[in-house]
């Protein structure tokens, strides 16, 4: 599973996206689904080469702007050993967000694809900030695993490396809150209904 902004408007760099609580969740073949998505901060810093990483359950994404659909989040879900029949839906991606300063508007899409060789920790993946980092057309490719692609979920395999792009979602009006020291991010990603609006996407 792997997201990213398609467009952010309201404010001038820099400033910080925060999203958190994150899950997609689904049913098939008499199961229900959850999957706890990472959270993610997404720092917009003028002139900064884009870049992406992980570290305590987080993604950390430097853009200089919104151009090249910056990564949002994403992770690696292990399929059931008995597998998934095809035509799930609906797939709901659901998320809070909160930024450092106010006014800003967003839009933002998921996808899918799938691997039959990944990791279970998302430091390796080597996922991409922008589309065209690398040489990967989409942000959020694995970079680290692009080798093990095959078709399924929303993804056709080949040199689709994530997946389809689901339809557009729109965040407006997101909530602000205090620019975070280092000890309080690490309070804060744990998602807190005070300060944060919750979004559902399908």
């Amino acid at each position: 599973f792997n997201s990213h902004l398609t467009s952010v408007s309201g404010a001038s760099e820099p400033f910080t996206l925060y999203i958190s609580n994150q899950h997609v969740t689904f049913s098939k073949d008499g199961s229900a689904y959850d999957v706890a998505i990472p959270d993610a901060a997404i720092h917009f810093v003028a002139g900064a080469t884009p870049s992406s990483s992980f570290a305590a359950n987080t993604w950390s994404t430097t853009v200089p702007d919104d151009n090249n659909d910056p990564f949002m989040s994403g992770f690696g879900w292990q399929v059931p050993v008995s597998g998934l029949s095809g035509g799930i839906n609906p797939v709901t991606w659901t998320a809070d967000f909160s930024a450092s300063v106010e006014g800003l508007s967003l839009n933002w899409q998921w996808s899918a694809a799938v691997y039959t060789t990944f990791t279970d920790d998302m430091s390796l993946v080597g996922a991409t900030p922008v589309d065209g980092a690398g040489g990967f057309s989409q942000s959020g490719s694995p970079a680290n695993y692009s080798d093990y692609v095959v078709g399924g979920a929303r993804g056709g395999g080949g040199s689709n490396f994530t997946g389809s792009n689901s339809g557009t979602g729109s965040v407006s009006d997101i909530p602000v809150i205090p620019e975070p020291s280092s000890l309080a991010l690490m309070a804060l990603v744990g998602g807190s209904g005070v300060f944060i609006r919750r979004k559902l996407f399908s």
